[in-house]
Formats: structure tokens, sequence, C-alpha cells
């Protein structure tokens, strides 16, 4: 099929060559002999043309440039003769000269008067404003310096409120040397973002062993772990597929009866939670599960 293709395309290119030396050829007959040579005698004139404009704009852009070249050489020769070390030394001396003749009252003035100039363009500045744009100018300042003060004032307030009131977070565990919190200061309740610390372990397997049949069944339940810190939860969340092997290894078969005990309930929450804090610990995770809670239980 790909040498069709390749054979079919070779000759569809044959054909259109043929087809373009039948149209020249038709063309030749068609148009008059005079009028090709016209078409052609204009080309080689227009070409003529546009080659000659091409060395007339390198020719004259070249003597530009060296114009310039030739101009530039030329100050700067003559900067070479002019001696800058002995004007500025006669220029110095004269100013100097000017100076000593000056009374020192005239110069205490100029000074003054420099001093005065700013305020002087702005009295001439607001003399020629409008009594309506004049109070504008004024009530706009008065509200942008009453701004920028109150904004001050805050600051400093917040600033001062915030040494004095400087304690120890309540997430660091202060050491047996170190000085407790004033029980005069706020501390974090014990709930304090305690939604964050949760973490609901789903489909979690608990083997159970029947003996009259001599075979091994799960017990599906959901779990609601109360942890440490956010971080353990974050742990949690992102290998809880592993968490699920940990526990299924871990944890013994039970019989039937058991989960429908509050005393079977309670030792499963136990159970579940010293498995669990020994996969943190061998892992080095800094966290613990404080709390244990089953939400339901589900026979498979």
């Amino acid at each position: 099929m790909y040498n069709l293709l390749i054979q079919a395309e070779v000759f569809l290119d044959k054909v259109l060559i043929k087809l373009g030396h039948l149209l020249i050829l038709l063309f030749k007959k068609i148009v008059p002999q005079s009028f090709r040579e016209k078409v052609i005698f204009l080309e080689h004139k227009l070409e003529k043309d546009i080659q000659s404009r091409k060395e007339n704009i390198q020719r004259k852009t070249a003597q530009l440039i060296n114009n310039l070249k030739a101009q530039t050489l030329n100050k700067f020769e003559r900067t070479k003769e002019i001696d800058f070390k002995t004007k500025t030394i006669a220029f110095a001396a004269s100013f100097a000269d000017k100076v000593k003749k000056t009374p020192k009252n005239q110069i205490l003035g100029l000074f003054f008067l420099q001093l005065t100039l700013p305020f002087i363009f702005l009295r001439e500045w607001f003399g020629g404003l409008a009594p309506k744009k004049i109070l504008m100018l004024t009530v706009g300042f008065s509200v942008f310096a009453l701004s920028a003060l109150n904004i001050f004032v805050q600051t400093k307030r917040i600033v001062e409120f915030s040494v004095s009131n400087n304690r120890t977070p309540a997430s660091v565990e202060l050491g047996d040397n170190e000085l407790e919190v004033e029980p005069s200061l706020p501390a974090r309740p014990d709930y304090h973002k305690k939604d964050a610390k949760q973490y609901v372990l789903t489909n979690v397997k608990i083997p159970v062993y029947f003996e009259d049949i001599n075979e091994l069944h799960n017990v599906d339940t959901e779990l609601s772990i109360q942890l440490s810190n956010r971080w353990t939860t974050k742990y949690f969340d992102k290998y809880e597929h592993e968490i699920h092997d940990y526990l299924l290894q871990t944890i013994e078969p039970i019989v039937p009866e058991f989960p429908l005990e509050d005393e079977g309930r309670q030792i499963i929450k136990d159970k579940v939670k010293t498995e669990l804090n020994n996969y943190l610990q061998e892992r080095n995770i800094e966290g613990k599960v404080e709390d244990v809670k089953v939400i339901y239980l589900l026979g498979t």
C-alpha cells in the first residue's frame, strides 16, 4: 500500500510538470513577441534603476560617515590645544578675588536669599490659587496628617501590647529548669484545634475466628483517632494503606461475640491505640495516639 502511494505521488508530479510546460508554450503562442520583449526590457531597466539607487545610497552614507569622523577628530584636536588646568586656576583665582572684595553682609544676604527662595515660590503659588482650591488643599493635608498620626498611635499600641503579653506558646512543652507560664496569662484550651488533630480510619479489618466452622472472617470497623498534633494527622492521611496493613498483621483474631460487649470494644480500642503508637515509634514520628473511638462495626 505504501509503495502504491509513492508511485501515485511520482506520477502526479510528472503530470504537473508536463502541464506547466504546456502552459508556458501556450503563453508564448498567445502573447506577441513584441510585448514579451517590452516586458523583458522594462524588467532589466527596473533592475538597473534599483541597483543605481542602492549604489547612490551607499556612496552618500559612506561620505556622511567620513565627514562626521573628520569633524569629530577636528574637535578633539582642538580640545587638546586648550589648557584646561590654566583656565581652571585662573577662574578659581578670579572667583576668590571677587569673594574677597565682596562684603560679608552681601554674602550672608545671598545665602539667606537662597534659603528663602522655596518659601517665596510657595507663597507666589498659593497666591495664585482660588480660595476653593486652598480650602481643599488644607482639608486634604489635615486628613492625611490625622490618618498618619492615627496609624502611628495604633501601631504603637499593638507593639506595646504584644511586648507586654509575650509568653511561651501552649504547643511548646517546658523543661524542668524552665519557668512556667504565669497563671494570669491566658493559655490555649485543651480543645484548641482538636478537629484538625482528629483522623477517621475507615475500612479497618479485624479478623474474627469461627470455631464451629474453623474459618476466619473479618469485621469492618471505622475508628475515630485523636492525635497529639496536626502533622501526625497528615502523615496518617498519606500512609493510610500502610496503617491498614500494619493493623491487619498485628491484631490477633477474636471470637464473634467479643466486639458485641462493652468490655470487648474497650479492649479493641486499647489494642488499636497501642499498635498505632508502636507504629509511630518504629518510624520515629513525633506524635502519639491519645484516644480511639469505634464509630461502627460491620460483620462480613
